[in-house]
């Protein structure tokens, strides 16, 4: 063998057939390249991938070709807003009853599903709460339960919002969020603390965790409003790297809400969908792999008669978006509540599968829209869910809770469940939260009202949940104008 042969073989040796990156900028190998933070390998669009359409570039060794999964294996089931799933152990028992949760991501109807069907996930409950007195300064609260007493901290030091985001990666506790002034985002947990700058001139609407560009990085989304630009969109901000936020500008602008949709043939692809709301309407975003995001504005008031004003004796916007299997096919189903309840299964589309206002609730519409507006959440059922909401009538403005079960026809069966005596007679339920409380993985349900006092059904207590305890771990600020808005965001860790 030649001395220069020897060499060569020698050469080959050392040569290793894969590349490492550290930004996106350096995968230009490809459509929409990517570099991927799990093994800083690049990453290309394909359509030939199932899910994340995604798939391994050239000269990535043992990856090279193949298709970029984007799993995680969750250290807290308790907390949505994470990747999809592996569908391994807890996560395979939850993803065999919504399979959005192990293809399209980590939602909070996945974490309720992971309380109730795991034996081994027991959580305790946080809610990060912002009260609203019209238009005065918002109250900020970190409300918790430990399986056993409430808890509750007024935040005083934060002003315009508060929200639960996932832990940090490789963590197990959620991390509460706030903003300490206009330009500023603290992110913090018992081990961690983070201060985020963002844009002190645009007005920010709401802020959740979300994978949303299937890519496992830490991701915050964050709904916005920017005056001078007349922008109204979502800034996406990865918190592992320093590149500028980039901006959706999508024309809406006040809550965001993701789970996952359909297509036409009832498939599902691997990337979130969200329902953002503006005044009175909605618009349904479909989140594709391409760089490219599809929006579908379905023009839904979820009443024509809605203004913004959200003060009593006036209409006002959309309270809350919720996601769930309401029909119990396994795909994740909206319900949209405001002055009605619009309730939309299957391919989402301009007309809701059932339209519910009036109180008591009927799909006749023979009452005023103006006069009643809905607070809610979703109850999960052996064969589907319930839907639980809360009326806010002016003036009376009692305290009521409904279950309303959807059938097959496009009818509704409903009943009062009994809240416990409350000496206020002028107080209403502004906010409802469904969670396995005490850890005996069956749901519960805790309502919040005008003064912040809960009343919560624990099925320890009874299984039909018609028991309602009432507690006051937070007071009430006093006021010349009461209370007209809870908006609540919800985590867990596990106990």
């Amino acid at each position: 063998m030649t001395r220069i042969a020897l060499v060569c073989l020698a050469l080959a040796a050392c040569v290793q057939d894969h590349y490492e990156c550290v930004h996106d900028t350096d995968c230009n190998l490809g459509e929409g390249g990517r570099c991927e933070a799990e093994s800083h390998r690049c990453t290309q669009y394909d359509p030939a991938c199932p899910v994340t359409q995604r798939s391994y570039s050239s000269h990535s060794a043992d990856l090279s070709g193949a298709c970029f999964a984007g799993y995680v294996t969750p250290l807290d089931y308790c907390a949505p807003g994470q990747p999809p799933a592996q569908a391994d152990g807890c996560a395979a028992t939850v993803c065999a009853a919504i399979p959005a949760c192990c293809i399209t991501g980590w939602s909070e109807a996945c974490a309720v599903q992971a309380q109730l069907s795991c034996p081994d996930v027991t959580c305790d409950t946080r809610i990060a709460l912002i009260a609203q007195r019209g238009a005065r300064a918002p109250e900020m609260w970190d409300l918790r339960y430990d399986g056993k007493k409430w808890s509750a901290k007024l935040h005083d030091e934060l002003f315009t919002m508060v929200a639960y985001l996932t832990p940090q990666p490789g963590g197990d506790e959620p991390r509460f969020a706030g903003f300490a002034n206009a330009g500023e985002v603290v992110l913090e947990n018992t081990t961690s603390r983070q201060v985020l700058e963002v844009d002190s001139t645009r007005d920010y609407h709401d802020m959740m965790s979300l994978d949303f560009d299937r890519d496992l990085r830490d991701t915050l989304l964050f709904d916005y409003q920017d005056a001078a630009a007349r922008v109204l969109g979502i800034e996406v901000v990865k918190l592992d790297l320093a590149d500028t936020p980039r901006d959706l500008d999508i024309n809406v602008s006040t809550r965001m809400s993701f789970g996952a949709t359909t297509d036409a043939h009832g498939l599902l692809d691997g990337y979130p969908d969200g329902v953002i709301t503006q005044a009175s309407s909605y618009k349904v975003m479909m989140n594709a792999p391409a760089s490219d995001r599809l929006f579908r504005e379905l023009d839904e008031d979820v009443q024509t008669t809605f203004d913004a004003s959200n003060t009593p004796g006036a209409a006002g916007p959309v309270r809350s978006v919720s996601w769930a299997d309401i029909d119990g096919d396994g795909t994740l189903d909206v319900v949209g509540f405001g002055n009605s309840i619009r309730v939309h299964t299957g391919v989402i589309g301009a007309d809701p599968f059932v339209d519910l206002d009036c109180d008591p609730p009927s799909t006749a519409h023979a009452c005023d829209p103006t006069n009643t507006m809905f607070n809610g959440a979703i109850l999960p059922t052996a064969n589907g869910a319930r839907i639980l909401a809360a009326p806010f009538d002016y003036p009376t403005q009692s305290r009521k809770l409904y279950a309303i079960d959807v059938h097959p026809d496009h009818t509704i069966a409903y009943e009062q469940l009994p809240l416990s005596a409350d000496p206020c007679t002028t107080c209403t339920i502004l906010a409802v939260v469904v969670r396995d409380l005490d850890g005996d993985h069956q749901p519960d349900i805790v309502t919040i009202d005008t003064n912040l006092t809960l009343d919560v059904a624990l099925s320890s207590v009874d299984p039909t949940l018609h028991v309602f305890q009432r507690f006051t771990p937070m007071t009430a600020l006093v006021g010349d104008t009461p209370l007209n808005s809870i908006r609540t965001s919800v985590s867990g860790a596990p106990r």
